[in-house]
């Protein structure tokens, strides 16, 4: 059976990512499907060898924004029904604004010891 897998990292490829490299190496060897995934583009002198550019052009970058709605345009065109209930999971899983601290974004429950800090923050907060 093959999987999907996708790597997410901070800045993808670079010369230190050997670890990464050999793993995706491995799983693609294996027949898995695997998407890399950065947030920002690598600087120029992380371009040491082929395997490195050829991870450049494989890898999805999500900043500069473009490359973000790319891919999420790309993903509601290949599965709509899948992307938005997937954005509906994601958006009932954020902190109501009264669990959230307004100053921080910190998230207090309010039940048990972080009641107390929630109550604690709001009272600083509106001091």
């Amino acid at each position: 059976m093959s999987l999907r897998v996708a790597f997410m990292t901070g800045e993808y490829p670079r010369a230190t990512d050997t670890f990464i490299q050999r793993e995706v190496a491995a799983l693609r060897a294996l027949g898995h499907h695997v998407q890399t995934f950065s947030v920002r583009t690598p600087l120029q002198k992380e371009n040491v060898g082929a395997e490195i550019l050829a991870g450049r052009k494989s890898t999805i970058y999500l900043l500069p924004p473009r490359s973000l709605m790319i891919a999420h345009l790309a993903q509601i065109f290949s599965s709509p029904r899948r992307y938005f209930r997937r954005l509906g999971i994601g958006l009932e899983d954020l902190p109501s604004r009264d669990q959230r601290d307004g100053s921080t974004g910190r998230v207090f429950r309010r039940s048990g010891d972080a009641g107390a800090a929630y109550e604690e923050a709001r009272t600083l907060s509106s001091a």
